[in-house]
């Protein structure tokens, strides 16, 4: 081979030899900078991994307080239910007491009726031998022996004019006057208690003696009575007391300016309650 050819090959090395270093040297600039690449995504993994560790552990962190709080919550339900219970058990018992209390309550007020019952009827009795008289006039004076003699002479002798009356008839005599204002314009009240029942009804055997001279007699009244035969007017009805039963008169019409307050007596037939 002779020089020339030497050289053009040499050259045609070096050539190469230059390409092929260049080639090298792209290569290893890209290899750097996959390997920059690579790193880069490697510290961001890192970084990422490390993010995630945080999460997590912060996650755990929840899961254990979450954990606490269902244990707590938990705790609490069962006190709650326990609580429950007691006021279940509670509620029974109260239910049983206040059904207990109702039925007491029922026994002791139907004793204390029976009781008002009882005092109702020892009160009524106490006043058998008790008459009212409407129609007086006023008294001179609130003597009991001079009340006796103006009833035996203005009432006990109309009425029964045979009986030989005496003060020993009659053992008490109480005069109530009118409360209404003008108390001249209304009679007062005359309570009589005599001895014996009998004499009271030989005196009501001669009302239509008294009524002649414008008396009325009529049984006297407990207070229960009295306040039955108000209640009645309020309601526009009359009505009265005899041998203690309730009798009514409808269709009785009431003079507000002649009645008399304390007049709950009406002498006609009427309806006597059962």
């Amino acid at each position: 081979m002779d020089v020339k050819e030497q050289s053009v090959t040499l050259s045609d090395v070096i050539t190469q030899l230059i390409t092929l270093h260049t080639c090298l040297n792209d290569t290893k600039n890209e290899l750097l900078s996959e390997v920059r690449s690579v790193k880069r995504s490697i510290t961001e993994i890192k970084t990422e991994l490390s993010t995630l560790k945080d999460n997590q552990e912060h996650l755990r962190s929840e899961l254990i307080e979450t954990k606490q709080n269902q244990e707590n919550f938990e705790s609490r339900l069962n006190i709650v239910e326990q609580k429950v219970s007691h006021i279940s058990d509670w509620s029974e018992t109260l239910d049983i007491d206040c059904e207990h209390i109702m039925n007491t309550v029922e026994s002791k007020t139907s004793n204390i009726s029976q009781l008002e019952d009882d005092i109702e009827k020892l009160n009524i009795k106490s006043i058998e031998t008790s008459m009212r008289v409407f129609g007086l006039n006023s008294a001179a004076n609130e003597d009991t022996t001079y009340l006796k003699s103006m009833i035996i002479d203005k009432v006990l002798n109309v009425s029964s004019p045979i009986t030989k009356w005496s003060s020993d008839d009659i053992m008490n005599v109480h005069m109530i006057k009118n409360s209404h204002t003008d108390s001249n314009k209304y009679s007062p009240l005359y309570i009589v208690k005599f001895r014996f029942y009998e004499d009271k009804a030989r005196v009501y055997g001669g009302r239509e003696n008294l009524r002649k001279n414008d008396i009325r007699v009529g049984d006297d009244l407990t207070y229960k009575q009295r306040n039955k035969l108000k209640s009645l007017k309020l309601m526009g009805k009359t009505a009265y007391y005899y041998k203690g039963e309730l009798c009514y008169r409808p269709d009785r019409q009431v003079n507000e300016e002649n009645f008399n307050d304390n007049d709950g007596r009406v002498f006609k037939k009427a309806t006597r309650t059962k």
